[in-house]
């Protein structure tokens, strides 16, 4: 006698169940996912210090448009809006909408002891980004040092091609302090007469550019390599100015 031949209908039917039993198998192995909150608290980072958020901190968390949320150390980020007067995001520079900087006053408002009332001092931050003009200052004088910095930094791009290209040493000497040095003394001091720490940073740069990378190291011609880091130590300790020259 032949044996019935089954059909393909019921060979299909019985590996889909075969395949379902090891796929709810699989799953009942998985550990189900963190909740929001969890991910959150595990180790976060503050947006605006780039550092992790101390344990104890008041926070605030805020929703982006695309659904993420993300934890910041409030006074730091109360901090942030005051001293910058900018109303968005460090990260993505998504503007906070009004409720949201009206959620960070009624955060503070809740926020306990001397830290509470160091944040309520500082004043509503919904009320300051109303206000536009308390910044106006301020927002000057960072795109006029923004600007010195350019121009200071283009001069120090001048010094190295005076480095690396001239072939006559005393042609070189003459264009770094008849031309060079004077005009960088001048730029710098004005930078070091409104923000020394900028400044500071600032020759920190400068400083690492002439040099070059540890890879790839500045070409010294003619020997005025020392000559401009002498220079510009002198600059940076206040032992030359444009009185100088």
């Amino acid at each position: 006698k032949k044996k019935p031949r089954r059909r393909a209908g019921a060979k299909a039917e019985a590996a889909a169940g075969s395949g379902g039993g090891s796929s709810s198998k699989a799953g009942a192995k998985r550990k189900p996912a963190p909740a929001p909150a969890e991910v959150e608290s595990q180790g976060a980072l503050d947006p605006v210090m780039l550092l992790p958020i101390p344990l104890g901190a008041a926070t605030w968390v805020f929703e982006r448009p695309n659904g993420t949320r993300v934890t910041y150390d409030l006074e730091t980020l109360v901090e942030y809006f005051h001293k910058t007067g900018d109303f968005s995001e460090p990260e993505t520079r998504v503007p906070f909408p009004e409720c949201a900087l009206k959620s960070v006053d009624a955060a503070c408002a809740m926020v306990p002891g001397t830290l509470g009332e160091r944040l309520r001092a500082k004043g509503s931050v919904l009320e300051a980004k109303q206000n536009p003009a308390r910044f106006k200052d301020r927002h000057f004088r960072r795109d006029a040092l923004s600007g010195l910095e350019r121009c200071a930094g283009e001069v120090v791009a001048e010094m190295c091609e005076v480095v690396e290209l001239e072939e006559d040493l005393e042609a070189g000497q003459l264009r770094l302090c008849l031309e060079l040095f004077p005009l960088f003394a001048d730029l710098f001091n004005q930078i070091d007469a409104e923000d020394n720490q900028y400044a500071a940073m600032c020759m920190e740069h400068f400083t690492s550019f002439v040099r070059g990378p540890p890879n790839r190291r500045t070409v010294d011609r003619c020997g005025l390599l020392d000559v401009v880091l002498l220079f510009l130590s002198q600059i940076e300790g206040g032992r030359a100015s444009h009185f100088s020259f």
